[in-house]
């Protein structure tokens, strides 16, 4: 008797972190601050070249760090951070778009074609609600879908769609 209470008391014990662990791996609250490249820039460790619109606001910032690796923040006009993107020396390794409120919406992987120099959705792909909570995860192939699965902001997944491209 006692052994099965403890082998219940384990799979509940286990079912628990398992939902835990489901729940935190959908929920993914992130805003992105530019607080530690500045201070970089600020002991010259990081070179910062800014462009300015016509009215004075903030358009875009290119951080430079080595010879390698650029970040590239592009800004609504209020100043707001609209994409984001990695590159690591010519090719733009991944790209993420903003919410007005600083929220993520969308995490795309992108890789270059060494035939033609552009860089293309190629790789895992994330949406998120303007809440932080994920929309949609899939895969892209050169900027073609590949799968995506579609999540409502309690968690709950549809289906997965697979894309056919020729």
């Amino acid at each position: 008797m006692k052994s099965t209470r403890i082998y219940l008391s384990i799979a509940l014990i286990i079912i628990v972190f398992s939902c835990n662990r489901k729940e935190n791996d959908l929920y993914k609250p992130y805003t992105f601050s530019t607080n530690s490249l500045d201070s970089l820039v600020r002991i010259k460790e990081v070179i910062l070249d800014q462009t300015l619109r016509e009215d004075g606001t903030l358009r875009e910032r290119k951080y430079y760090l080595g010879d390698t690796v650029k970040y590239l923040v592009t800004y609504n006009k209020q100043e707001k951070i609209l994409n984001l993107s990695k590159f690591q020396g010519p090719e733009e390794v991944w790209t993420e778009n903003y919410y007005p409120n600083g929220q993520r919406l969308s995490h795309y992987e992108k890789k270059m074609d060494a035939t033609t120099g552009m860089s293309h959705f190629h790789g895992f792909y994330e949406a998120y609600y303007e809440t932080g909570w994920v929309k949609e995860r899939g895969m892209y192939k050169m900027d073609n879908p590949d799968w995506i699965v579609n999540y409502t902001e309690s968690g709950l997944s549809g289906d997965t769609m697979v894309y056919i491209t020729k």
